[in-house]
């Protein structure tokens, strides 16, 4: 069975490890979706949902065990919502 990757829904890029973050409505973007969404009036919601966000600055996800930069999928985001 192959592994599901994960994309950013707003470029529909695949995320990859150390370089996505997530928000706290359990969204994931790429960093650069973030950074490039938190410039726009407004920005300081989720671009998916609109919830606020808790803060403007998130700490970019780098999954333990997963090298830096790897491809993420969904079988890695379930085990690290579960570390």
């Amino acid at each position: 069975m192959a592994a599901n990757p994960v994309d950013c829904p707003v470029c529909n890029n695949q995320l990859r490890n150390g370089d996505f973050i997530r928000l706290n409505c359990s969204h994931f973007l790429c960093q650069d979706c973030w950074e490039g969404w938190l410039a726009q009036p407004g920005g300081h919601t989720c671009p998916i949902c609109r919830a606020e966000t808790l803060d403007t600055y998130l700490p970019i996800v780098n999954i333990p065990g997963m090298g830096l930069h790897a491809p993420i999928t969904n079988a890695d985001v379930n085990r690290w919502s579960q570390m």
